[in-house]
């Protein structure tokens, strides 16, 4: 007892439920993996931007990936073409482009190919326009034609597409 008064020594306990540290291994490889993933893909954007990464090729060998792109996925080149579809029915992430490895004459580009937008704009492109496309082969694709037929042609990625002039 002191001298104030009674004394009484109150003992309360508190119930606390342990709850371990945050794996902190795990976050941390986590945001090292998530990290790596960012330069990575920065990385390729950088290769896909960069116009030194494609390979120019002649008529002849651009004939020859258009006969066999699935053989050729993945590889980046360097074409030319006429604008022959860019409206509602292919919307802006798609074009028909008729191309060639090389620039000749604007009714010279004899293959069909489906340009889709990779990391290039389709924006400004209207049917017509000639074009210097800087694209990945990602394979074919066959569509149905308006007679009813249907026609298989190669499937590329645009990345980077400039307009040099118009055949109209």
């Amino acid at each position: 007892m002191s001298a104030g008064g009674s004394s009484s020594t109150s003992s309360s306990s508190s119930s606390r439920t342990y709850e371990p540290p945050p794996n902190t291994t795990a976050a941390a490889a986590a945001s090292r993996s998530a990290a790596a993933e960012r330069q990575r893909r920065d990385q390729e954007r950088q290769r896909l931007t960069n116009k030194a990464s494609y390979r120019t090729v002649s008529s002849r060998d651009w004939q020859l990936v258009a006969k066999n792109p699935d053989a050729h996925k993945g590889e980046l080149y360097v074409v030319y073409g006429r604008v022959v579809q860019a409206d509602a029915a292919t919307g802006t992430f798609q074009i028909r482009v008729n191309t060639d490895g090389q620039q000749v004459g604007v009714y010279d580009f004899d293959i069909n190919t489906i340009v889709t937008a990779g990391l290039a704009s389709f924006k400004e492109v209207v049917e017509d326009d000639l074009v210097a496309l800087w694209v990945g082969v990602t394979g074919s694709e066959t569509y149905d034609t308006t007679m009813g037929g249907s026609v298989t042609a190669p499937k590329v990625e645009a990345n980077i597409v400039e307009v040099y002039g118009n055949a109209g």
